[in-house]
């Protein structure tokens, strides 16, 4: 052990060459002082104990310095190597291409490579858990939606994940705009009038991308909440499922902002909106809410996520310099500007945090009145 030597009312410290004044007020030991003297063992005593206080708090202070100076290490560093985004998604999709438009003007800022790892499957499952088992150290990120995060922890009965456990939040990237839209033969142009029909005319069907999408949920809490029976109709994706709208092999969907152009040429009808407010380029068509329904309303959204263990430093960073981008108005006009999504009023992570309660909650309920689970 490294001892401190008590001279006088002073503590000099050998190994770090530090002299600092002592509280001590202990009689100094003098050589020629009987061994056997109870005096010189209690004063002894004192004074071993004064050097373990010592030399526990110097070395205390020295842990806490160099934990600190690590901290700064790591943060002047990051990002020092490549930067991998994972999207649980197949690529060319609404969230592959915010990914990839983010990681260009993330290299550009960061001066090193950010690249986009597509692992799509088990409904963002498999994605979401190579994120979780990766290191804590800012060079693996998840870019995901809703389903991941707010959804499937209700969903599944198993996912190979926790995400409140798992997975940091940083940034509210977008919201997705959604559509409740019909096949324009159907005559209803309101949710109270396809309830309505639902009610009084012939079975009605709509399609998805598959069990557990937002589309089934949806249709499934309006079903409950509404009292009707619409029959689901899956399909392997998106594309297929509105296809089967415009062909009118099925009367209806949910889709995504992206699809405005069918509406706007008159090959669907929308009926419904999802979100807080309007779609811009769809004025007339009211939100979920505005039409009595917010308790269906399927909420979508993306944002970015870092596994566990984050140190607070690099999540600061990478925080800060993803709503820069976010922010910017040049990125703004060439990728957010359009129908399929809309900003978040406050896209820091302290906002997205309490989002993310809220919608935890919300889901749970839809998925609830839904009634529907997934193995």
């Amino acid at each position: 052990m490294v001892g401190y030597q008590i001279i006088g009312n002073q503590t000099i410290c050998p190994a770090f060459g530090d002299t600092r004044q002592s509280s001590t007020t202990e009689t100094e030991v003098k050589p020629d002082t009987p061994p056997h003297s109870a005096i010189v063992r209690a004063n002894r005593t004192r004074l071993f104990v004064n050097k373990v206080f010592k030399l526990c708090e110097r070395s205390a202070s020295v842990a806490t310095c160099l934990a600190l100076s690590c901290a700064n290490n790591a943060l002047a560093a990051y990002p020092d190597k490549v930067v991998r985004i994972v999207v649980p998604y197949t690529a060319g999709g609404g969230v592959d291409l915010i990914a990839r438009a983010l990681a260009h003007r993330l290299a550009q800022r960061w001066d090193k490579p950010v690249i986009v790892d597509n692992r799509p499957g088990a409904s963002t499952n498999i994605g979401a858990g190579v994120v979780a088992k990766s290191k804590g150290d800012g060079y693996t990120l998840l870019l995901t939606t809703d389903a991941t995060v707010t959804t499937n922890p209700h969903l599944f009965k198993k996912i190979p994940y926790d995400p409140a456990k798992d997975l940091i939040p940083l940034v509210h990237v977008v919201n997705l705009n959604l559509i409740l839209a019909v096949n324009p033969k159907l005559s209803v142009h309101t949710i109270d009038g396809l309830v309505a029909l639902a009610k009084s005319g012939p079975p009605l069907n709509y399609s998805s991308s598959g069990n557990g999408s937002q589309a089934h949920l949806m249709f499934e809490a309006l079903n409950r909440a509404a009292g009707i029976r619409l029959t689901h109709i899956p399909y392997s994706g998106i594309a297929p499922a509105l296809q089967a709208v415009v062909s009118g092999e099925v009367q209806m969907t949910l889709v995504g902002g992206t699809s405005v152009g069918f509406v706007q040429s008159g090959t669907l009808r929308a009926i419904a909106v999802s979100g807080d407010k309007r779609v811009a380029a769809l004025p007339n068509v009211p939100t979920f809410k505005e039409a009595g329904f917010a308790a269906v309303d399927p909420r979508g959204w993306v944002g970015l996520f870092a596994p566990a263990g984050l140190p607070s430093e690099v999540a600061a960073k990478i925080e800060t310099d993803v709503r820069a981008v976010l922010a910017d108005p040049s990125f703004q006009k060439t990728h957010l500007e359009n129908p399929a999504f809309s900003m978040p009023p406050d896209t820091s992570r302290k906002a997205f945090v309490e989002y993310l309660r809220q919608d935890t909650r919300f889901k749970q309920k839809l998925i609830e009145t839904a009634k529907v689970q997934l193995d």
